[in-house]
């Protein structure tokens, strides 16, 4: 007989947490999902929503529609690419999926529209996902955008990146663990694992109560001395560095990272493997949301453009105000 009632009392809270939680965090009320920004995918771990409209309604991020694409990217129909030129790829993870802003005010948008002023059938495509390591993120640009052969690929490196690629690492914490199922390269290998303790199936995991109930496990079990942690993030850079240096072996056209000004280290090895380097100051206290969310807002994705444009340039000169002898 109790049994109803608890199933029923479950079923509330999680609604009233979606709610809480899209309503505080997202800018919109959404309960049809544990997120508006992932659903489950079983090769990449999660992805974006497909074919999802969004209307954001947030001080701070904008107020507007954000429109997801067939293959649940925020970028025009992939078909469009067949006849576009030039191609842009964007790598990175929830700073370049950029779901709290509307469309036409984050960083590749914006960068759309720099380029369409002198490139008309220009496709910029940012194939990015918060919450993602470097190993998913390659697995997108070898799925998604080398098949269309970019004539330019831009990869945003989020300094957590080292951790999200390392099991042990994600493990050990709560702060980078996204509470899902993903893909880890360990011995030259893919391989699949669950970085959190309580685990009922990929699908139920999403829960917000689920997510709630492995914060609380993570942050209540031992952690394991600081020189291991350490060392379990060390495999996370090994696991950037392999993959960063294979997309370059790889790719046939130019490479930009964009990387915050005080990430050195990553600086230092996307160079080793001849990216071209843009870099950003640490983003202003106008340019977050910060205390809620230290996610870049418009502000922080304009920062972005203006020290990245350069760059682009050296590839697309007709937005400079040059004529490459090429066009």
């Amino acid at each position: 007989m109790l049994l109803i009632p608890g199933i029923s009392g479950l079923a509330l809270l999680e609604i009233g947490l979606r709610a809480y939680k899209t309503l505080t965090y997202d800018g919109l009320l959404y309960v049809s999902g544990p997120s508006p920004n992932n659903m489950f995918h079983p090769k990449y771990g999660w992805i974006s929503p497909r074919s999802a409209v969004y209307q954001k309604n947030d001080g701070c991020y904008g107020r507007g529609p954000v429109i997801y694409n067939s293959e649940g990217f925020r970028a025009p129909p992939l078909a469009e690419a067949e006849r576009a030129w030039p191609i842009v790829c964007i790598l990175g993870d929830s700073t370049m999926q950029g779901y709290q802003i509307p469309d036409g005010k984050y960083l590749p948008h914006l960068l759309r529209a720099e380029l369409k002023k002198a490139y008309p059938d220009v496709y910029v495509l940012p194939l990015a996902v918060g919450g993602y390591g470097t190993l998913q993120e390659y697995m997108l640009y070898q799925d998604i955008c080398r098949p269309l052969e970019p004539d330019l690929i831009i990869w945003h490196w989020a300094e957590n990146d080292p951790v999200n690629n390392s099991f042990l690492a994600e493990r050990s914490g709560k702060t980078s663990n996204n509470a899902r199922r993903r893909p880890y390269f360990e011995g030259g290998q893919i391989v699949y694992k669950r970085p959190y303790p309580i685990h009922l199936s990929d699908y139920l995991d999403g829960l917000m109560i689920l997510k709630i109930a492995n914060t609380i496990a993570l942050t209540l079990q031992s952690k394991p001395p600081l020189q291991e942690h350490l060392k379990n993030i060390e495999r996370g850079w090994v696991v950037s560095d392999h993959f960063i240096g294979l997309l370059a072996k790889n790719a046939k056209s130019p490479l930009i990272a964009l990387v915050p000004e005080t990430a050195i280290r990553a600086t230092e090895m996307f160079r080793r493997h001849g990216y071209r380097i843009a870099t950003y100051k640490p983003f202003s206290e106008e340019a977050t949301c910060k205390p809620r969310d230290d996610h870049p807002n418009q502000r922080g994705h304009s920062a972005m453009l203006e020290v990245l444009l350069p760059t682009v340039c050296q590839s697309f000169p007709r937005i400079c105000g040059a004529v490459s002898d090429t066009d």
